[in-house]
């Protein structure tokens, strides 16, 4: 961490398995997960609890608090830092997500919080210290995940508030955390995990999005797709999390 997605790296992991399975080398195959936290999946719980008994239904090996240092592509090893004590493991295959940063010449400027992205408020998305300045998607300072879903969310918020500053009237839309991590978990399963600010669940369809199913996998991989390319581009694709409803 920080990465966009908190799910992304275990996409490709339950995929590789099944693929593995299907062919008939998952027994040849050892198959681990580092992850630099103590949990699946630190941006809400509920998710994170339901995700560790899948992977290890799968017989896939879990090494929290495991922080990469460097990659031997050479030898094909790859070291890790957990606490004082650096784990050095083979691989064949190997799929990494370094921590992310913003661009140097936003993390060495004058807008950037001391964690390097731009430094905005978490919910009207207007810089802390520049009144004029707003910012959103991966680039801002925000305790959410940096995904599409927490884009659509956030872009009417930053419209409407700048319109709103132009009239010099209240910035007042508010921007609640809103993200979401639709996860493929291998088999024709999807688990839909839907969160915002404090880790806390904000499911569109179900109470129980914590359970893989193949209507969340048909879901993501038919309809989302089309609906991004359709709407996302003219506007007509918002968030659920703004308090108001967009007139433009």
């Amino acid at each position: 961490m920080p990465v966009k997605c908190g799910g992304a790296p275990q996409k490709i992991m339950y995929l590789s398995e099944e693929t593995w399975r299907k062919n008939g080398v998952r027994e040849e195959c050892d198959v681990h997960f580092f992850t630099s936290v103590g949990n699946m999946f630190p941006n809400c719980s509920k998710y994170a609890d339901a995700l560790l008994p899948i992977a290890q239904s799968k017989g896939i090996d879990i090494h929290f608090n495991h922080l990469i240092k460097s990659v031997d592509g050479a030898n094909r090893t790859a070291t890790f830092q957990n606490g004082d004590q650096a784990v050095t493991t083979n691989f064949d295959l190997l799929h990494i997500v370094p921590p992310q940063t913003a661009h140097k010449f936003v993390r060495e400027s004058a807008l950037a919080a001391g964690t390097g992205f731009v430094d905005v408020d978490q919910y009207t998305l207007r810089h802390n210290k520049y009144g004029n300045i707003f910012s959103l998607g991966d680039v801002a300072n925000l305790p959410t995940a940096k995904t599409a879903a927490a884009v659509f969310a956030q872009a009417p918020v930053v419209t409407h508030n700048i319109m709103q500053l132009q009239k010099q009237a209240e910035t007042n839309a508010s921007f609640d955390g809103y993200s979401s991590c639709p996860l493929f978990t291998g088999d024709g399963k999807l688990m839909l995990m839907e969160f915002k600010y404090g880790g806390v669940p904000s499911e569109t369809f179900s109470k129980n999005q914590d359970k893989p199913a193949r209507a969340w996998y048909h879901l993501k991989k038919n309809i989302f797709a089309k609906a991004y390319w359709t709407f996302m581009p003219s506007g007509r694709w918002y968030g659920k999390s703004t308090i108001f409803k967009p007139q433009y």
